[in-house]
């Protein structure tokens, strides 16, 4: 069941699914990948030298094993890339989805922290055909900070496709005072044919004065 999903600026069609819902389901994309790679806190820089995934791991599978402290923002820079967790937790680590087919599953973000660098968000979709299943996010957001759960940001010149968010879970505190500066546990722009399902969103966000200046 879906609940308290915020959106801002959306355009293009959502199918959020309640638990009496008519719309089918589509399938997670069960990606043909030709290799899989064991990834740890040891040896992340092989894959993401700099934060960003390797030119040679496209068309590959990448389990996130243990703990994974303070690495910021990871580029997903490759096509058909799936990222499993296995006993993972992302410790101020998240992800920037920046190419298509790509897959996150199975992962564990435990946040505090800005991400300007990141559209201040856990997990930044620019890609079509992305799919997140089993993810769960709790974010404690810094004071007076514009910051997204998830943020699909499509543009009226280049929107997202065929996003799908399914059996995942958002756990997001905004602490922000100021009317012009944003906070949502999910945010999608220019998004179409997204599919938004079997989620949980709980979301606080403070009292504040609203601006209603357009």
């Amino acid at each position: 069941m879906i609940a308290n999903v915020s959106a801002a600026d959306t355009a293009g069609d959502l199918a959020v699914i309640s638990d009496d819902g008519n719309a089918e389901e589509p399938d997670i994309p069960d990606l043909y990948v030709e290799e899989d790679y064991n990834v740890t806190s040891d040896n992340i820089e092989r894959y993401f030298p700099n934060g960003v995934l390797a030119s040679n791991y496209s068309d590959c599978n990448l389990t996130f094993n243990g703990e994974f402290n303070d690495l910021g923002v990871l580029m997903i820079s490759q096509r058909n890339v799936a990222i499993n967790g296995r006993n993972s937790l992302l410790i101020n680590t998240v992800f920037d989805v920046a190419n298509n087919g790509i897959v996150l599953s199975n992962l564990t973000f435990l946040l505090n922290n800005s991400y300007y660098d990141n559209e201040g968000s856990a997990i930044l979709v620019r890609g079509n055909n992305v799919t997140l299943d089993n993810v769960s996010i709790n974010y404690t957001v810094p004071e007076d900070t514009e910051s997204y759960g998830i943020y699909s940001a499509g543009t009226s010149r280049n929107p997202i496709h065929d996003l799908i968010i399914v059996n995942s879970e958002i756990f997001y505190e905004g602490q922000n005072f100021n009317a012009d500066v944003y906070n949502y546990a999910l945010r999608m722009d220019n998004t179409l044919n997204a599919f938004i399902a079997n989620n949980t969103i709980d979301t606080r966000l403070v009292l504040r004065a609203g601006n209603f200046n357009g």
